[in-house]
């Protein structure tokens, strides 16, 4: 089936405008998982402010393993209905916009393999809607938002392989859903927050390649689905 991706490569809208024709953008069911309708394009060229526009992007907009590149137009939040916004994989540079705190139908954001850095923004942390937070291998830093998991449903986070530092939000399983939890390779520090003990739901916890000190909390053996493996 032709793509009709060879007259225009390096046209965003054009692209777009084909796959919501194809069919590829729906609203997510729940329980969805990250998937890349126009991945692998080879699109190139910078984000552009045109592709904000609601008669442009659908409610939900993966574009990951391209060539994308430049920063994520803050104008982007204007689309108050968009749930998920995938983008990895691609060579997008600049930080996370604040204006994000608006989008709060969004779902899932998922930027990882590219070269962003900067702090994530506190308002990410107040998204109501925000099940999964995909950001590693980035070069973010500073101290991910204190408020965490606290007015959020997240299930799955993933900041991996960053600058990140400072302590674990001490909610980041206050809503008693959160599956994955991965904050490896970065420099993290303290003692491990009593609050993952309490997450009775995780089933993956990677911690290592940190700065944290003390004791593993006790409560840890009271999780019974987490499955521990040697780190090699």
């Amino acid at each position: 089936m032709a793509l009709g991706l060879k007259d225009k490569p390096n046209e965003l809208r054009a692209v777009l405008e084909w796959a919501r024709a194809a069919g590829l953008f729906h609203k997510p069911k729940p329980g969805f998982r990250p998937g890349c309708p126009v991945h692998a394009a080879k699109l190139k060229g910078l984000l552009q402010r045109s592709m904000t526009s609601n008669d442009v992007i659908p409610r939900r907009w993966h574009g990951c393993r391209n060539q994308l590149s430049g920063s994520i137009p803050p104008e982007l939040s204007n689309i108050g209905a968009l749930q998920s916004l995938d983008l990895s994989d691609n060579l997008i540079s600049g930080w996370i916009p604040k204006t994000f705190s608006e989008l709060k139908n969004l779902r899932l954001l998922s930027l990882f393999y590219n070269e962003m850095s900067g702090e994530v923004p506190d308002g990410i942390a107040e998204l109501p809607s925000l099940e999964t937070l995909l950001l590693w291998n980035n070069l973010f830093s500073g101290n991910l938002p204190r408020s965490l998991g606290r007015n959020s449903k997240l299930g799955w986070v993933d900041v991996s392989t960053n600058n990140f530092n400072g302590s674990v939000p001490p909610d980041i399983c206050a809503n008693g859903q959160l599956l994955k939890l991965m904050l490896f390779s970065n420099n993290f520090s303290g003692d491990l927050s009593t609050s993952l003990s309490n997450c009775s739901s995780l089933v993956r916890l990677r911690l290592e390649d940190n700065k944290f000190s003390g004791e593993i909390p006790l409560k840890f053996s009271t999780l019974t689905c987490v499955k521990f493996e040697p780190y090699m």
